[in-house]
């Protein structure tokens, strides 16, 4: 393979990782537990398959304060065989209203975003923000991007680890959903405790989601998503910033999805995570092609007493819009939302509209965020209720000034 069909052939795999929720794990409905085996080992990096990301979002407060601080940590796996590129991101908005983005990744991830810049500099003549930065590459500099040695760029088999220059997230018990995250963020290290005794949201084994209408790249699970969430993790733990340890407590979702979707079926998603105060749990999403035609629209719904029902036919309408102004993408961020379990409104938190993670600042972009619901759950969706959590979106919608 030659190096540029090589780069091309990386490009899509990334990008699809950052997009896409995730193929069959080997655990059935019945038996994923914090102490079960085969989940245990399904945690872990799935090379078998071509697409795969870990996430974990939360919200924290310093202690004594009642202001949020919402932090994103983000890994992808992509490709197969002996090919597998390793890139991540993480997010940091302070109490104060401060934030920023690092992308870290390794050397073909570097240069897939050098490339993109030159095809948007090119693109877009008329936003000189894209030839600048693209100049800046040229000459070896790259915004928000830090570069790994594939040597320090681990994903382990079998149980969760990944390590990515010092970007570390680990589940440290075969009993029990504990996990630890280390997070070099723009304004400091985060080392993170997580623990949940809630069991996880997944879509069932027999029962995975379509992201694609039509498929034969990889076969008949091609398009097909499976995976879970874990909600509830309490969070403790510090953030080593210039002018000292700042302690931390807050809760947090863990998040981790496989499988063999293409690139291009997962350019418009919406997902959302969302926390009830009675102890309800909502993940909902919505996939749909280049064309903005809907593929599928599901949600899990997890009650207080834990159990789970499932809608397939959800309906998502857009309700505000927000452009970033750093790629020009234009993303639903306010979603009406209704299903046999939940209706109701997200939108993003207080303040943080402007939640875009990059593969460099420019690139690669896609929306990853707080937000909140108001509605109601419940069976028939009767029950009054506001709920807090995060959401996903990918788009590729764009501003044109005409």
């Amino acid at each position: 393979m030659t190096k540029t069909k090589w780069r091309k052939a990386a490009g899509i795999a990334i990008l699809a990782a950052a997009l896409c929720m995730a193929c069959k794990p080997s655990a059935s409905a019945s038996d994923l537990l914090a102490g079960n085996e085969s989940f245990y080992k399904d945690e872990g990096a799935h090379f078998e398959v071509p697409f795969e990301y870990w996430s974990v979002q939360g919200v924290l407060r310093e202690d004594g304060s009642d202001k949020p601080i919402y932090f994103t940590a983000h890994f992808n796996r992509a490709g197969s065989g002996y090919f597998h590129v390793r890139n991540g991101y993480g997010s940091l908005r302070l109490a104060d209203g401060a934030h920023d983005f690092r992308s870290f990744g390794m050397g073909v991830v570097q240069a897939l975003g050098k490339d993109l810049l030159q095809m948007r500099a090119e693109q877009r003549p008329d936003f000189p923000a894209f030839r600048r930065a693209y100049e800046l590459a040229e000459k070896g500099e790259f915004e928000n991007f830090t570069l790994i040695p594939e040597e320090d760029a681990a994903m382990h088999r079998g149980r969760l680890y990944i390590n990515l220059g010092g970007n570390r997230l680990e589940r440290i018990s075969n009993s029990a959903f504990d996990y630890q995250i280390d997070l070099n963020t723009w304004a400091g290290v985060l080392k993170l405790s997580l623990l949940s005794g809630r069991e996880p949201l997944y879509f069932d084994a027999n029962r995975p989601v379509r992201v694609e209408s039509v498929s034969d790249l990889y076969g008949p699970e091609a398009g097909m998503l499976v995976g879970y969430a874990v909600p509830r993790l309490k969070v403790s733990g510090s953030l080593a910033a210039k002018d000292g340890e700042v302690k931390l407590s807050g809760e947090a979702w863990l998040e981790h999805w496989w499988g063999k979707p293409k690139g291009e079926a997962m350019a418009q998603s919406a997902k959302t995570l969302i926390s009830f105060p009675d102890g309800g749990d909502l993940l909902a999403a919505r996939f749909y092609d280049s064309k903005g035609e809907q593929v599928s629209a599901v949600a899990l719904y997890k009650a207080p007493d834990g159990s789970t029902q499932r809608d397939n036919e959800v309906s998502f309408s857009a309700l505000e819009s927000w452009t970033s102004p750093d790629t020009l993408t234009i993303y639903d961020v306010g979603w009406k939302i209704e299903s046999e379990y939940a209706r109701g409104e997200i939108r993003p938190a207080q303040g943080a509209k402007d939640s875009e993670l990059m593969l460099m600042r420019g690139v690669g972009g896609f929306w990853f965020g707080p937000c909140e619901f108001t509605g109601s759950v419940e069976r028939s969706a009767a029950m009054p209720a506001s709920g807090v959590g995060f959401c996903r979106f990918a788009s590729i919608k764009e501003y044109r000034a005409d």
